[in-house]
Parts: C-alpha cells; structure tokens; sequence
C-alpha cells in the first residue's frame, strides 16, 4: 500500500532540508573515511526503515519521525561524499537532474492532480492506460520544468 502525500503537507520536510544544508555549510569540508563508512551503513538502515514503514501506516507520527531521523542523517552524510553511494551521484546526469528537481517538485502535484482529472474525466482511459497517461503526465512536467529553466536564463 503507498500513500501519496502532497507536496503541501511536505512542506516541513523541505524545511528540514533546508536547516540541514545550513548546518552543513557552517562544517568544514574533509575527507573522513569515517563519513564514507557510515554513509553505507546508513543507506542500509535506511532501505531496511522504508521496507519496513511500507508495511505500517505512514501517517503515523512515529514512522514519519523515523523516516525523518534516518534519512535526515543519509542525507547530511551525503553531503560530505566520501562513499559510494555519493559518488555514484555525483555523475553528470545526476547533477543535471539535481538541477530540475527543485521546479518539478513544485509543478509535478499540479500537473498530476490537474492533467490526470482532465483525462479521466473527459476521456475515460481503457484499463491499463494508466501507465500511458502517468507518463505523458511525466513529460508534460519535464517539457514545463525545461520551459522555465530557458525562460528563468533571460
């Protein structure tokens, strides 16, 4: 069972992120095997904490708290990429997308929400046409998200 939480009510995680980033640039940069070692063992405890909340509810305030700690931690870890996970990300594509996200996670619930109810509602898809309109969807956010990063330039 996924529950799909929209983006407004996520809103406390990106602030999380946000103090998280500050945090982080007050530290200095250093190579510590130390970062790279526990990075692995977090993206573990991590795998391991999502497999097991797909199992629970997830509006529950004590599975969000968990999900919050560990992957508030991955990610603070991440940013000193010093293990394989972060180097694995820090390829070209990677970065290029990184550099989408921000737009598409703002655009993407609108451009679902709105776009899907306009196709159910006006076409009525066969069954298994589902994925076909999700990934038109998808694109029609990635052409947008393309749109205001030209326009964003001038």
């Amino acid at each position: 069972l996924t529950i799909y939480v929209s983006p407004f009510f996520r809103i406390f995680y990106y602030f999380i992120g946000l103090v998280l980033g500050y945090i982080r640039k007050l530290q200095p940069q250093t190579g510590c095997a130390f970062m790279g070692m526990l990075e692995n063992f977090l993206a573990i405890v991590a795998c391991i904490v999502y497999f097991i909340g797909m199992q629970c509810d997830l509006l529950n305030p004590y599975v969000s708290l968990l999900y919050l700690l560990v992957f508030g931690m991955l990610i603070y870890v991440l940013s000193y990429e010093e293990g394989i996970i972060s180097r694995f990300l820090h390829n070209k594509v990677n970065i290029y997308l990184g550099g989408l996200s921000m737009e598409f996670f703002m655009l993407h619930y609108l451009i679902v929400h709105y776009g899907g109810m306009l196709v159910w509602n006006k076409f009525q898809p066969a069954f298994g046409m589902e994925v076909l309109v999700s990934v038109l969807l998808f694109a029609i956010t990635y052409l947008i998200v393309l749109l205001y990063k030209k326009i964003s330039k001038c």
